[in-house]
């Protein structure tokens, strides 16, 4: 098979994938290592019914001397192996991130993701449906993905709200606007409380263009790298090893586990581990992840390196002390709340609701976000941690780019899922543009007013 884009899965894999597919004369090629997402998924309050299953890669870190230490220094990394990746198991929380963020992003030598570059992305992505509450600064209708509050609310969010602003905290209509700090009910991706995840959104609606093809049940085990140009990508589908051709590009959009992994497994990453785990070096680059071996259907070695920094140690049992503060207002007195937690026999030596007792108990019992980034780093030339340049091509190899949260120079301040979505709306854009082709069509929506072609250039110009 040959196509002009080969695509790997993930939440940003099916809006590049979908964006791509806006040109008629361009075959894209999907691979994604799971199904399609299961009857069930899109129901919030089973949210936790997939974890552990097979469509969870079930990642585990290792060598934790901070964290998670009640289970033996591992802590566990659910990711969405299925369609539209993470998206199809998360929290459905729509949190952009601060401006600072992108602005850090561009100031780190990343021109094109500062606030200003970014936000149209956001934008041409959203279809939010209380347009009328949080108005159009910062938000857009008419697009593929659809952003709501839950039609459902119980009585005892008000509640937390009331006691929020009775310890002094501000509370926001909207963390995506003016005042992105404070309590609030938050906006989710869900369309009449019903998750949708970047599948449903991008891919759904154009599932019967004839130059899209969706690979189901197919792993990534190597991109094919030829003359250090990458030519196309061999993957593992109904038990054999298949070869699929790229024209033009191939782009990973696996994750920030996954995309570092297939990298290494083509011979892209530290040449000392790669020739540690018999691996051919195509291309000495940086990357945390490592490989247990050679087999591209074994799992990484990860090391999260949680709570190392006292820092975020401190942070997290003020965190804690806010949540027992807010049991003891008055707005939430009727609900006669009492800590249940049994005492932590590790813990013993601290007095009971000490910060030592909390500062112990938070490296036993460790419960990560799951908001992993930055393993194939965006950055300049001169960075020497950078994998992929601030077009997400990857260093040193042509045709080959990195989308997805695994780019991002430094987190996010916020959940992930809606920056690796936008992540993917600006890798189909810069791919457009390189190959000279015009703008997105956005499916029935008009291009934002914000945006203009530049012919003579070819790329996006912010207004």
């Amino acid at each position: 098979m040959t196509s002009v884009a080969l695509e790997l899965g993930g939440s940003a894999g099916a809006v590049v994938a979908s964006r791509l597919s806006d040109i008629p004369e361009w075959k894209v090629l999907l691979l994604e290592a799971g199904p399609d997402e299961p009857p069930g998924a899109d129901v919030p309050s089973m949210v936790a019914m997939f974890l552990g299953t097979d469509i969870d890669w079930q990642y585990q870190t290792t060598n934790e001397m901070n964290a998670c230490l009640s289970t033996g220094g591992s802590c566990s990394w659910p990711r969405g192996k299925n369609l539209g990746g993470t998206s199809v198991h998360n929290g459905m929380m729509y949190n952009r991130g601060h401006a600072k963020d992108f602005d850090n992003w561009a100031a780190m030598g990343n021109p094109g993701w500062s606030w200003r570059d970014v936000l149209p992305y956001f934008m041409c992505s959203e279809n939010n449906t209380e347009i009328h509450r949080v108005g159009r600064k910062y938000h857009s209708t008419g697009g593929l993905l659809t952003v709501e509050r839950f039609p459902w609310k119980p009585a005892i969010a008000d509640d937390i709200l009331a006691a929020a602003a009775e310890r002094g905290y501000p509370i926001s209509e909207d963390l995506n606007g003016d005042q992105f700090i404070g309590f609030t009910v938050a906006q989710t991706t869900s369309k009449s409380g019903v998750r949708v995840s970047s599948a449903s959104a991008f891919l759904r609606p154009v599932r019967h263009r004839r130059n899209l093809h969706i690979s189901l049940n197919a792993t990534a085990t190597k991109i094919i790298i030829e003359n250090n140009k990458a030519t196309g990508v061999q993957f593992y589908q109904d038990g054999e090893l298949r070869v699929a051709r790229a024209t033009k590009e191939v782009i990973a959009s696996g994750g920030a586990v996954n995309s570092p992994q297939l990298l290494l497994l083509s011979g892209i990453g530290p040449k000392e581990h790669l020739r540690a785990v018999n691996v051919t070096v195509v291309k000495d680059l940086p990357g945390r992840l490592l490989l247990a071996n050679n087999n591209p259907l074994a799992k990484p070695i990860i090391w999260g390196n949680y709570l190392s920094d006292p820092m975020d140690v401190t942070i997290l049992v003020e965190g804690i002390e806010i949540a027992l503060s807010l049991a003891n207002t008055s707005a939430m007195a009727k609900y006669n709340m009492t800590l249940n937690n049994a005492p932590l026999a590790a813990c013993s030596q601290y007095p009971l609701m000490s910060k030592n007792y909390w500062a112990c108990a938070v490296r036993q019992d460790t419960g990560p976000e799951n908001h992993q980034a930055g393993s194939c780093k965006m950055g300049p030339i001169n960075d020497p941690m950078a994998v992929v340049d601030n077009r997400l091509r990857v260093y040193g190899i042509r045709n080959l780019r990195v989308a997805d949260a695994s780019i991002m120079p430094q987190v996010t301040s916020s959940n992930t899922a809606a920056p690796s979505m936008m992540i993917g709306e600006k890798a189909a854009a810069y791919i457009k543009s390189d190959w000279g082709v015009a703008g997105t069509q956005w499916y029935g929506k008009e291009p934002c007013s914000m945006w203009k072609h530049n012919h003579n250039h070819h790329h996006w110009r912010y207004q």
